[in-house]
């Protein structure tokens, strides 16, 4: 055969011809860079390898018989049709093109209350998806090979979990992206997890997760907390509303791990108290977090329902990240280091606004804690615990309205808190505002301003033992300490 425009024709075949001969007989063209198929159906009773992009006209079909495969390496133009129908396994890997579930719709027996067994063909088959402006109600679904899920249209397209769903999309590959996607898992049980990655099976790499909508999951990301790992994995405008429980439980999220536009809005409406924590985040290294957000609900009963937990992590950069309305503590870190935080807030909490044990070699700047609540709601463990850290630096550090003191020191070594800024501790309260806790050692407060008005504290600023030193603390005119 001679290509056309580097492009062989194939017609269906005549008597005593079968498909896959004509399609092998194409394929060694030389030059041939694209098959374009003509209307009729072929029939493919064996596998079949094409590596050159297709193209097929208006009806041209495959069907792939039990124990045969259709594999394809290159791009394929066909519309949003049905293609596919038979048993045989399909393989498709574009490099530009779209597919759409449609072309799978043959393949297995559709139940529109249940398209689970259509999702899943679609994501064995194809590598590039593009879902339109349906609602799949779909149970548990696996991908378990390199793929590209993105929905179009004028709203995030749903994936609606089954009540049976416990495992909405189980991530078990590398090389997964999900986009413009609605996961919605309100009818799911206590146990429903929208995006689960199996690091039981295997290591996981290059994830990523954009313009997701996650409503009324248990969960909405976590792991097996397995003997494999998740590394570069990027979150970006990732909402989870309506939460039942932790949000995001990250065991084996190893490296490089991404944050970016990612919001917990756990005012839950009548489903029920959550307090559990929004967010836990272990034994990672390299995060970067911005604009990471998380709205508690104050009326929860307990005090557990904190922001965001991070156990062995290091080196994460954390920027314009807000905790607020929390029934527990807003940030709380355990054995880090190599911190660097920037515009960091905690508003409106019942425990702690920041608890920091073990943490090292850190920056931490413009940090501000504000607790306006009210006081039969609030726990005295006040707006800063800071204890068993060493080589930390903390700049422009705010202190509003704590419910006993301001800032707790223990236990630290080299810690230097350069601007701290106490004001409007409560009324009520008499706690120091500065606590030195004991078993310091060469800890430096520089710049302490002092804007309280607490009639019964008087000038109890500060409760010092040897290892903490207030350097130029500073009460201005009208205060308390004046």
């Amino acid at each position: 055969m001679e290509p056309k425009n580097n492009e062989v024709f194939i017609t269906l075949p005549k008597e005593g011809e079968n498909a896959p001969d004509l399609i092998e007989q194409a394929l060694k063209t030389e030059g041939i860079e694209r098959l374009r198929f003509d209307n009729g159906t072929y029939h493919i009773d064996r596998t079949v390898e094409i590596n050159c992009d297709v193209v097929l006209s208006g009806s041209a079909c495959f069907v792939v018989e039990k124990g045969a495969s259709f594999i394809l390496n290159g791009n394929l133009t066909a519309g949003k049709r049905n293609i596919f129908s038979g048993e045989g396994d399909i393989r498709i890997q574009m490099t530009d093109s779209w597919g759409y579930v449609d072309w799978v719709f043959n393949t297995v027996k559709d139940n529109p209350v249940n398209r689970t067994k259509l999702i899943q063909k679609a994501f064995d088959s194809l590598n590039r998806i593009l879902l339109t402006d349906e609602n799949f109600k779909i149970s548990d679904v696996s991908i378990t090979h390199p793929l590209h899920v993105k929905g179009i249209g004028a709203r995030l397209v749903p994936l609606i979990a089954l009540t049976g769903a416990e495992k909405l999309i189980t991530i078990a590959s590398s090389g997964v992206t999900l986009e413009n996607l609605t996961l919605k898992m309100t009818d799911t049980a206590e146990n429903g997890v929208a995006l689960f990655f199996a690091t039981d099976q295997d290591d996981i790499t290059d994830f990523s997760a954009k313009n997701l909508y996650i409503d009324g999951a248990f969960c909405s990301i976590t792991d097996a907390d397995g003997d494999h790992t998740v590394k570069n994995a990027r979150f970006d405008a990732v909402t989870m509303n309506t939460t039942r429980g932790t949000q995001l439980l990250m065991h084996d999220f190893a490296s490089d791990i991404t944050f970016i536009d990612v919001s917990v809005l756990r005012r839950h409406a009548g489903v029920g108290s959550c307090n559990t924590t929004a967010a836990v985040i272990e034994n990672a290294d390299r995060i970067t977090m911005e604009h990471f957000d998380v709205n508690g609900d104050w009326a929860d009963s307990g005090v557990d329902g904190h922001g965001l937990i991070m156990r062995n992590c290091h080196n994460v950069k954390m920027r314009r990240c807000l905790m607020e309305y929390l029934c527990g503590s807003g940030f709380i870190f355990e054995n880090c280091s190599g911190f660097t935080l920037k515009n960091v807030q905690v508003y409106s909490f019942k425990n702690t606004g920041f608890v920091i044990d073990g943490l090292s070699d850190s920056k931490l700047e413009i940090v501000k804690v504000t607790n306006p609540g009210s006081e039969s709601d609030c726990s005295k463990e006040g707006n800063y615990i800071v204890r068993n850290c060493s080589n930390v630096t903390f700049d422009s550090v705010i202190s509003n309205f704590a419910y006993g003191t301001a800032l707790l020191l223990t236990g630290n070594e080299n810690v230097t808190v350069n601007g701290f800024i106490n004001a409007d501790i409560r009324e009520t309260q008499s706690e120091y505002v500065v606590v030195d806790g004991g078993n310091n050692k060469n800890v430096v407060i520089k710049n302490f301003i002092d804007l309280s008005a607490s009639a019964n504290r008087k000038d109890k600023s500060f409760l010092l033992k040897e290892g903490v030193d207030i350097v130029l603390p500073i009460r201005p005119k009208g205060t308390v300490a004046e």
